[in-house]
């Protein structure tokens, strides 16, 4: 009787300690969510989007807002790269070769490239193309493994020098979507940037733009 009774106590505990541990996650993911978000740089305004689209009333200015963030994430995974400048600390790349781009060009400020073994590279080791973000070494390689390259810079576009033929794809986009909503009937109401197909929306302009920016070279 005594070992059944504590048997149940036992299963209770793990039931408990099993939902806490579901209420846990639940709060950490909404909150990482939130947090992503709220943080989240955009690469244009909610102002400039409206003028593109003609747009005069701040009834929608909500779900612009929302469609602004979703067409920039799509772009960016399209891409494979982030647009606005921002500073990345010890970025990791694949060694074995004399060359490594970082992710999220152009290179503004290189402040560190080192290596898994612990060696360190100065001016004189490497040339930079900073435009397409790509480091060069002078003679050797860099030593061989995944994640041995590691790079810290400042990279990216200020908003100010956003080349302009993106800024229109995302406006274009944007406006897509929003009509979208509107023949649905849901321009009143938040969206989830996920309900959006974004690659559905591409014409082949904006597809042409898009590879011009997408990050081939790994």
């Amino acid at each position: 009787m005594f070992t059944k009774h504590l048997n149940n106590l036992r299963q209770k505990r793990k039931k408990r300690n099993s939902l806490f541990s579901e209420r846990r996650r639940f709060f950490v993911h909404i909150f990482t969510c939130v947090f992503e978000k709220v943080n989240k740089v955009m690469i244009t305004t909610l102002e400039k989007t409206k003028l593109y689209l003609g747009i005069n009333t701040a009834m929608h200015d909500a779900l612009i807002n929302e469609l602004i963030g979703g067409s920039q994430s799509f772009m960016e995974t399209f891409c494979n790269r982030k647009f606005e400048q921002a500073d990345y600390v010890e970025e990791e790349h694949t060694g074995g070769k004399r060359e490594v781009q970082i992710h999220n060009y152009p290179l503004v400020e290189l402040n560190a490239l080192t290596d898994a073994n612990g060696g360190t590279y100065s001016d004189d080791d490497y040339t930079i193309n900073s435009r397409n973000g790509c480091i060069r070494l002078k003679s050797g390689r860099f030593p061989e493994g995944l994640g041995m390259v590691k790079i810290t810079y400042k990279g990216g576009y200020t908003e100010d020098h956003m080349p302009s033929d993106l800024l229109v794809t995302l406006w274009q986009l944007v406006g897509l979507a929003f009509e979208q909503r509107k023949s649905q009937g849901k321009s009143q109401e938040r969206v989830n940037s996920s309900e959006i197909v974004w690659e559905r929306l591409l014409t082949e302009t904006q597809k042409k733009t898009l590879l011009k920016y997408k990050r081939i070279f790994v």
